[in-house]
């Protein structure tokens, strides 16, 4: 733009030595007449004032604008910027060549005056020089609105980026949370983790917050800073037991802060409780409460409600009221150790984790390709455990009911004495008023198929043979008083082996349909 503009000055300056009369070339009236050079055309002399009026008010700081009959008129006392002043105009000042000039705008009001101005060349000149700076003006008012449309979509592509930064970071932000979010969720209430035991050493004057690194640190569980809120929340950021503890990366953060502040005289009181295959929920609530484990009360409640997520408890039914224990079957039997006054959700979850790692993938195989639920293996394993008291004898004890289940309804009862002694000695006791279709749900000898849940909790053996019984054609069995088992194909066999067994010993004789028409 500067570089435009000196070259406009320039011209100008050029052109007006021009109008001042300075054209020396051989034909002019200067060069012919040297003396009439010091003489004035009034008509050349008002053509010099206008035009020196025009570029006067063409470069003047102000934004007004002028008419051409006031840049006629003399100048007043007010100060106007002129970038040439009017000099008197002597022979010495070079002339004005329009040919020698390139695309300015002086040589634009030169080809613009008419040819027919000779009688107002002063007019002729001004408008000449008005309509060329109007359309400098015109260039210079698009030359700034296309630079201001560029500027403007800069602008825009610009807010767009940035845009398009901030949905991206809010983004990766929003996900970020959710993972939070979630580890959060699964630490508080010790779900969708893995179940594994390991020893956790509580250190003398630790706080929540070293307590939450180090947990952190051996995966027991997942946000550090999710653990020292939730214990600043319960007020237990102080007080811990120095000892070892037994924790599973399952546990709550209510299970593991309440273990590891218990007193300290409970400090590694542990206590060992071995539980036989076969034993019921509540013989099982039983001997924790005798061992000083937890309230057996405590523990059958908390069986009941407490909302357990391992991937095993989908097949059982929820809320039957024709299912007497909802955890029956699941508690498996086995030598654990203990703390004194442990958490029954603890205790619950140590019998869990033990059952979840026996049942394997090649087990769920079978179960899929055999058209049988986990739930349904368990009962018949409860009541195989219940029947053969040796893991020689579970195969084929296992085959008796597997063949009557598959007698297309030749043998529609399993007829087990076992189901009956549940009924009498494990739901009828604990029954506030008469439920006859609680009853008749476990009753093999009056329902149809297995009963509605398992009668004990049996052990690895039992399961095995439930799932792979041997393959036999009897559809009866029955044992002596000392442990002789018997099998028979048809009622009548079954009968003769009866009278056998009940020579033996006392004469007590357990099996299927004893006393019973097959």
């Amino acid at each position: 733009m500067n570089e435009n503009k000196k070259n406009l000055d320039d011209e100008y300056e050029s052109f007006m030595s021009f109008l001042r009369g300075n054209d020396t070339s051989p034909s002019s009236p200067a060069a012919q007449n040297p003396t009439s050079s010091s003489q004035t055309n009034p008509d050349e002399e008002d053509a010099f004032n206008v035009i020196n009026a025009v570029g006067s008010y063409k470069h003047a700081p102000s934004s007004s604008k002028s008419s051409p009959q006031a840049a006629a008129e003399p100048q007043k006392e007010e100060p106007v910027r002129q970038y040439i002043p009017t000099p008197k105009r002597t022979a010495a000042q070079p002339s004005y060549s329009p040919a020698a000039s390139t695309d300015n705008s002086y040589l634009k009001v030169w080809k613009s005056i008419p040819d027919d101005s000779a009688a107002q060349p002063a007019a002729a000149v001004v408008s000449a020089a008005s309509a060329v700076y109007n359309d400098a003006d015109e260039e210079d008012d698009d030359s700034n609105f296309i630079s201001h449309r560029k500027n403007r979509q800069k602008r825009t592509r610009f807010k767009l980026l940035k845009s398009l930064i901030w949905l991206l970071g809010m983004l990766i932000i929003s996900f970020i949370l959710a993972i939070f979010i979630v580890q959060s969720c699964g630490d508080v209430f010790g779900y969708d983790t893995d179940s594994e035991d390991l020893s956790f050493t509580v250190l003398k004057d630790d706080t929540s917050t070293t307590l939450a690194k180090r947990l952190a640190e051996q995966g027991l569980i997942q946000q550090e800073v999710t653990f020292r809120f939730y214990a600043k929340f319960k007020d237990m950021t102080e007080g811990f037991t120095p000892g070892t503890y037994t924790l599973n990366p399952d546990m709550s953060y209510d299970e593991i802060l309440s273990l590891t502040r218990q007193h300290a005289s409970n400090e590694k009181q542990v206590v060992k409780v071995t539980f036989r295959e076969g034993l019921t929920v509540y013989e099982i609530a039983e001997l924790l409460e005798e061992n000083k484990v937890c309230s057996a009360d405590e523990f059958l409640h908390t069986l009941e409600t407490e909302n357990f997520t391992y991937s095993f408890m989908e097949s059982i039914p929820s809320n039957d009221p024709l299912r007497f224990r909802k955890m029956e079957g699941y508690l498996f039997p086995d030598t654990y150790d203990f703390y004194i006054g442990e958490n029954p959700v603890s205790v619950a979850k140590k019998f869990f984790n033990n059952f979840n790692n026996k049942i394997t993938a090649s087990m769920y195989e079978k179960l899929e390709a055999q058209g049988i639920t986990l739930d349904e293996l368990v009962t018949l394993a409860s009541i195989v455990q219940k029947e053969a008291g040796r893991a020689k004898e579970m195969y084929r004890v296992s085959s008796v009911f597997r063949n009557r289940m598959n007698s297309d309804g030749a043998f529609p009862l399993l007829q087990s004495d076992t189901t009956t002694n549940y009924i009498e000695n494990s739901i009828k006791p604990f029954l506030t008023e008469e439920n006859p279709e609680l009853i008749t749900a476990y009753d093999t000898y009056s329902s149809y198929g297995l009963p509605s849940g398992p009668i004990c909790n049996p052990g690895i053996n039992a399961l095995r043979a439930a799932l792979d019984p041997a393959e036999t054609p009897y559809y009866f069995f029955l044992s002596d008083e000392k442990g002789k088992y018997y099998y028979a194909k048809n009622y009548t066999e079954h009968q003769n082996n009866a009278a056998k067994a009940a020579r033996v010993g006392d004469g007590e004789v357990h099996g299927i349909g004893v006393g019973q028409n097959g």
